[in-house]
């Protein structure tokens, strides 16, 4: 009876360490799972630790070029206004040339207004002559027009 005692303890024992060996077998592969996991949790973190500062990056990038689309709206403005004023230079630089020739014309139209100006009064003085000499060639032509009669 002892000895059934032995062998029952004994095949106890052994079901024991086999169930120990089980258990650690079992417990080395959740260690090594747990290490696993453990090991992508720390990629994975690394990662979303990247994508983060990415976000943050493209934020910043986003932003930069909003500022950058507005500074380049302005710049459209003001070279728009460049253009004008260019523009406007040119029309007054044409202008001035047409107000330079019109300034010549009208000097020119006042020498020779003055050139006629200092001959009017000899052409009436001309006039009153040929008035003049027209009466007495009329006058004269009567007086002899009777006296042939």
């Amino acid at each position: 009876m002892m000895r059934a005692e032995i062998d029952r303890l004994r095949t106890e024992l052994q079901k024991s360490e086999d169930n120990l060996a089980m258990a650690e077998g079992e417990l080395d592969k959740h260690t090594s799972l747990v290490t696993d996991l453990t090991r992508r949790v720390d990629e994975l973190q690394v990662k979303a630790d990247e994508a983060g500062r990415l976000k943050d990056q493209v934020d910043e990038y986003r932003h930069a070029a909003d500022k950058l689309q507005k500074t380049e709206n302005v710049m459209e403005k003001y070279k728009k206004k460049l253009q004008e004023g260019a523009d406007l230079r040119q029309h007054v630089k044409s202008l001035e040339k047409q107000n330079a020739n019109l300034v010549d014309k009208n000097a020119s139209l006042e020498e020779e207004y003055r050139k006629v100006a200092a001959f009017k009064p000899l052409m009436e003085s001309y006039k009153n002559q040929i008035s003049d000499l027209e009466g007495k060639v009329s006058t004269r032509t009567q007086e002899l027009e009777t006296a042939k009669f």
